[in-house]
């Protein structure tokens, strides 16, 4: 009898712990942080290097206290341009403005935007937008899927306009600069999009200046935020070819002090930009629109250095180290396809000597330190990759020209 209850006793045992491990585990688990309203500023082209106490000290405040991480602006066009970066993230998808435009370049875009009743705002080019992305464009993108999820949606700036468009081109409210006293503007809606003004090129001292003047921007919008707000910074897009990464801090109740990721990257500290929109969704309790998001709302970990010094160095410098190694890369492989072809045409005539013929008379056989050279070389050829990829143990891109100074 006994040996007949044994199998049921362990089934219920097991259904039991089973059930006992379900009701537990809400207890323990993260929750995800909520607010009751999400203001998103965009500063297309803002990367970590930008940031410091000097130069923008409202922003470095605010890394201080929130969660931070390191921005993949990835749209439908690379390089991510400021106008398909804005459309990226009001589709939560890989989106691109219909234009056409140089390969590697970011050409200025004056997008429309018609304000017939003063209170909001059209765009006329919208339209045509969502269909070039659904009918040319093999992503499927909505622009305007985020808009769309709310109720009313704010924007603040044509850049913003364009994230904040409903699929057929309307702005909930709409202000082309920060008005004296946002707060108002910023409490009207639930969510809130916010052009800061664009950082781009080289020259330090450029960046410098655009750099602070987003800076004092962020602090106004910082000093209205509404009570029980997210606020999201995010460089939302390139500003020329090639790609990189940029910042993203995300300052609120239940953000303090992490990193910032997501499921689309499984990385702590690193995130997309279509991830974005669910994240802003998510935290205002919305439910996603089904088939129209790409990317995965974003979360704090912890692990973050106390320093932020040191938090900040470790994005940076792996920024530096992808814009060194696509400089690097595009000789180095070149010049090594160049140099394993020119082997495999000297070392014919070896392979031909090396053969054995059938008469008493065939070619002279090749010294024997010619063919230890081809072997060295030959060897060398196929290490070639294997080595490039040790000498990344060692921040080589850390100096002033990291083309010239790669191990490579």
């Amino acid at each position: 009898m006994l040996r007949r209850l044994t199998p049921l006793l362990v089934t219920l045992l097991v259904v039991l712990v089973g059930v006992a491990a379900l009701a537990a585990e809400p207890d323990g688990a993260p929750r995800r942080p909520e607010a009751d309203f999400v203001v998103i500023a965009g500063v297309p082209g803002l990367r970590w290097d930008d940031v410091d106490p000097e130069t923008t000290p409202t922003l470095w405040r605010m890394a201080e206290n929130g969660s931070i991480g390191s921005l993949s602006a990835r749209s439908a066009r690379r390089p991510t341009c400021p106008v398909d970066g804005w459309l990226t993230l009001g589709a939560g998808n890989f989106a691109a403005w219909n234009t056409s435009r140089p390969a590697g370049a970011c050409p200025a875009v004056d997008v429309e935007v018609e304000q017939p009743d003063g209170f909001g705002a059209n765009l006329p080019q919208q339209e045509s937008v969502v269909l070039h992305n659904q009918d040319r464009l093999s992503w499927g993108a909505v622009p305007g899927a985020l808009a769309e999820s709310v109720r009313c949606a704010v924007a603040v700036g044509p850049g913003a306009a364009v994230a904040a468009a409903r699929p057929f081109g309307r702005v909930d409210r709409y202000e082309p600069a920060l008005p004296a006293d946002p707060a108002p503007l910023l409490g009207s809606c639930v969510l809130s999009i916010v052009d800061l003004g664009t950082v781009s090129g080289e020259d330090r001292a450029v960046r410098d200046a655009a750099a602070r003047r987003a800076d004092a921007a962020l602090a106004r919008v910082l000093a209205a935020r509404p009570p029980r707000s997210l606020v999201l910074v995010a460089g939302v897009s390139d500003t020329a070819a090639p790609a990189r990464l940029h910042v993203a801090v995300a300052d609120g109740p239940g953000w303090e002090r992490g990193w910032l990721t997501s499921a689309s990257t499984g990385r702590d500290g690193y995130l997309q930009l279509v991830d974005l929109a669910p994240t802003a969704l998510t935290v205002l309790d919305r439910p996603l629109p089904e088939r129209n998001f790409l990317g995965r709302a974003a979360t704090p970990v912890e692990g973050r250095p106390a320093d932020l010094r040191a938090a900040i160095d470790a994005p940076a410098d792996a920024d530096r180290e992808a814009g060194a190694q696509r400089r690097v890369a595009g000789w180095f492989f070149v010049l090594l396809a160049g140099f394993q072809v020119l082997l495999a045409v000297a070392v014919l005539p070896l392979l031909r000597r090396a053969r054995r013929h059938a008469g008493p008379v065939g070619p002279t056989p090749a010294p024997r330190s010619v063919v230890g050279a081809v072997e060295v070389l030959l060897i060398a050829a196929a290490l070639a990759i294997p080595a490039a990829l040790v000498a990344d143990l060692v921040p080589w891109w850390r100096g002033n020209t990291p083309a010239g100074t790669s191990p490579w």
